[in-house]
């Protein structure tokens, strides 16, 4: 055999270096358009997501709208308002509706274990796309939901938050007529393990109120657990339980109109866009509480804490820092303690100003920025058959009031038994503090602290006063100094 090399290029007929450069170019073309068909929509999910099933991708007979993702349970009174749907999603190709036509409701519902995903007290991050269309509305009462609760071993419900759909529009952004037709909005929001949690339920329903119709659509359904800070600044009450205290934790919290505080905070209201998360002045350390109102309108961070380890006649003692400028009337802080069916048992309003006719904060400067805190504290009584703790942070009242109010470190604990008033009466010394009806109390002195101290009891068994309690100490003791505490039995 006799071997011959390859002929260079310059050395080739003109023709056929034209025919091998369109060879080329062919090929590749080819290449590129296998490229963008197989490359498939790449779910959006959160990281360190322990949500199962969250792309709706896994079930049986998914190209039906009667198809089932895998963890997901048809409910309502209707169940064929609750569909599967190839229409439109994020990714790859399904997606999770309610297309609700009559005056039923339709409810899809998935539950996920917390062992080894989340615990009590842990903050969660929940994150989805949706798009819907309310022809009804808008208004009061016409909206479709996200509903997160948390049960117990026997499946009671010992948390619960709604993310419902805005009462201020009909229509999701990008809406254009028909689900094909129309994108997602990506949405967060952020919920608190409650105590004695061990399941986590998420729903998609249709109401609300059973005659709302319309769609809503979600995809990409994820939840992962946000990391706390365990540092607690001196600003917080020792013992408190409500959490997020300094309005730290969340999502998007640099965002002021979309960040989403953790510990079940919701915006309300009829205009919600006055509901902010800031960053231009706080207490501790960077994130405040907002409510900016220039509207006719009213905005309403509102927030539903489940209790534990509460009980008729305990009191809760309760601190938080505000600053404010308000015309028309007050803006207010409020505590209500609710009742299983929902009803208001007791409520408690903080208003600034409390006067009523508007006003600033003392050291009011001009600005969020420039002006200082004031702390506010206070003490609620919890009354008969409470369950849960309603915190609202108003711009009203009255929808004409416009103006600026700002809270941070807001924090409740358990009252303790504080001394307030000390001093010598006829006959002995006299000592009053903090207390809660039905409690007792121990009342102890000791000359001098020391390693240990050595604590005289005085009295046990002081039947309480009511919110305050007194004591006369008409016992001599040594010496010119001395130390008081008193313990709730």
């Amino acid at each position: 055999m006799v071997g011959h090399s390859a002929p260079t290029p310059d050395e080739l007929p003109s023709a056929t270096i034209k025919v091998i450069n369109m060879n080329i170019r062919v090929e590749l073309f080819c290449i590129t358009a296998l490229l963008a068909v197989t490359s498939p929509a790449r779910a959006d999910l959160l990281a360190n997501n322990f949500w199962v099933n969250s792309t709706f991708e896994s079930g049986s007979t998914l190209n039906q709208t009667n198809g089932t993702p895998s963890n997901w349970i048809r409910g309502g009174d209707d169940t064929n308002i609750d569909q599967v749907i190839t229409d439109k999603s994020v990714s790859p190709s399904h997606s999770l509706a309610v297309i609700d036509t009559d005056d039923f409701f339709g409810e899809w519902y998935s539950d996920v274990t917390l062992s080894g995903n989340a615990t009590n007290g842990d903050t969660l991050n929940i994150q989805w796309y949706e798009m819907w269309n309310l022809p009804d509305g808008p208004g009061p009462g016409i909206e479709m939901r996200l509903t997160v609760q948390f049960l117990d071993t026997t499946n009671g419900i010992v948390g619960e938050i709604h993310f419902v759909t805005p009462s201020t529009t009909n229509a999701s952004p990008g809406w254009m007529g028909t689900i094909a037709n129309s994108t997602f909005t990506k949405r967060n929001g952020t919920a608190t393990v409650p105590l004695g949690a061990v399941t986590m339920r998420c729903s998609l329903v249709s109401g609300g109120n059973p005659d709302v119709t319309g769609v809503m659509v979600i995809d990409d359904l994820s939840v992962a657990v946000i990391p706390v800070a365990t540092v607690v600044p001196p600003t917080i009450l020792a013992g408190n339980f409500f959490p997020n205290p300094t309005f730290e934790v969340g999502v998007n919290m640099d965002n002021p109109t979309n960040a989403a505080p953790a510990g079940n905070w919701i915006r309300g209201g009829s205009d919600p866009k006055v509901n902010l998360v800031i960053t231009n002045n706080s207490v501790s350390p960077t994130h405040s509480l907002a409510l900016l109102d220039n509207s006719n309108g009213y905005g309403e961070w509102y927030n539903f804490l489940t209790l534990s380890g509460v009980a008729e006649n305990d009191v809760l003692d309760v601190q938080f820092f505000q600053l404010y400028s308000t015309t028309n009337g007050s803006m207010r802080l409020s505590f209500a303690f609710i009742d299983s069916m929902g009803f208001t048992r007791a409520n408690t309003d903080f208003n600034a100003p409390t006067n009523g006719s508007g006003g600033q904060s003392p050291g009011w400067l001009g600005s969020i920025a420039a002006s200082p805190f004031e702390r506010v504290s206070g003490r609620l009584l919890v009354p008969a058959e409470t369950v849960k703790l309603r915190v609202n942070f108003a711009s009203g009242g009255a929808e004409s009031v416009m103006g600026i109010m700002v809270i941070d470190d807001l924090s409740v604990r358990l009252s303790k038994p504080n001394i307030t008033v000390f001093g010598p009466q006829p006959g002995g010394f006299n000592l009053t503090c903090d207390s809660a009806p039905t409690k007792t109390y121990t009342v102890q002195f000791a000359a001098a602290l020391g390693s240990p101290t050595v604590w005289t009891s005085l009295v046990t068994g002081l039947a309480s006063g009511g919110l305050t309690t007194s004591y006369l100490d008409t016992a001599i003791h040594a010496g010119k100094a001395g130390l008081y505490q008193v313990i709730q039995e």
